[in-house]
């Protein structure tokens, strides 16, 4: 889910991203560049030649007054593993 907004907050509503060492069990955090899907949440993600692909669920939107809202997430996005980049997919 969401989270805490200020996770979100603290994130700059980018998705973040986090490697698992399976050996050790340790979580560390990725850095990726290019474009993300945002803050997003109840989406699907499939492992696509290399690629993460990223679809459907839903994102906090900011609104020019400050507050935020919960809105229908309808792009696709792509996180390239080689090169740890995001590309929008439409």
């Amino acid at each position: 889910n969401l989270g805490h907004r200020s996770t979100a907050e603290v994130h700059q509503h980018e998705t973040p991203v986090h490697r698992l060492d399976t050996a050790s069990g340790a979580i560390e955090r990725v850095i990726v560049a290019g474009p993300s899907p945002g803050w997003v949440h109840d989406h699907q993600a499939e492992h696509v030649d290399g690629r993460i692909i990223i679809s459907g669920g839903k994102i906090v939107h900011d609104r020019d007054d400050g507050e935020s809202d919960i809105v229908a997430h309808t792009a696709r996005f792509a996180l390239d593993l080689k090169t740890r980049t995001w590309h929008r997919l439409d």
